[in-house]
């Protein structure tokens, strides 16, 4: 909930942040089990690489939607 509108952070720094370094897949997995995407926005959270991916099990229609989102933010 602390990454700004329209920004992305990394899975590593999600971790860092949290005092949790190294823990990227832990924070990855937790996203995994995010009921409320919306209100916690994990659409912002990218891989190293800067690029959304699949902790959904690379359901192609999510990472879609999640592109979407994140696009939107940055047009406001």
């Amino acid at each position: 909930q602390s990454i700004p509108f329209g920004q992305v952070m990394t899975y590593s720094e999600i971790a860092q942040m949290i005092d949790e370094a190294g823990k990227a897949r832990a924070v990855a997995n937790a996203l995994k089990h995010n009921p409320y995407a919306l209100v916690i926005p994990c659409h912002r959270v990218v891989n190293q690489n800067g690029k959304s991916t699949g902790y959904f099990g690379n359901n192609q229609q999510m990472l879609t939607l999640r592109q979407k989102l994140l696009a939107f933010e940055i047009q406001q």
